[in-house]
């Protein structure tokens, strides 16, 4: 893996300045870019039990073949 010098630089400067190791900069910025901060946010303030999630998960899952199922209807009909 190739990375710019100028990258490297300021990854390692802003190492020093936060007193954390080099390669937890990179995986931060990883994280970020990639989106997995906002995912681990999510999951820390879901405040519902896992019972509570399936449900909303399968009421969901039903909606939307209600939803596909009127769709075929409406294009069969034309």
């Amino acid at each position: 893996m190739y990375v710019d010098a100028d990258l490297l630089r300021a990854m390692k400067v802003a190492a020093a300045r936060e007193d954390k190791p080099e390669y937890l900069v990179v995986e931060d910025a990883l994280r970020k870019h990639l989106g997995f901060d906002l995912l681990e946010r999510i999951l820390a303030r879901a405040s519902l039990s896992e019972e509570a999630a399936m449900e909303v998960a399968i009421e969901a899952t039903r909606s939307a073949r209600k939803e596909i199922a009127r769709e075929r209807r409406r294009g069969s009909a034309r």
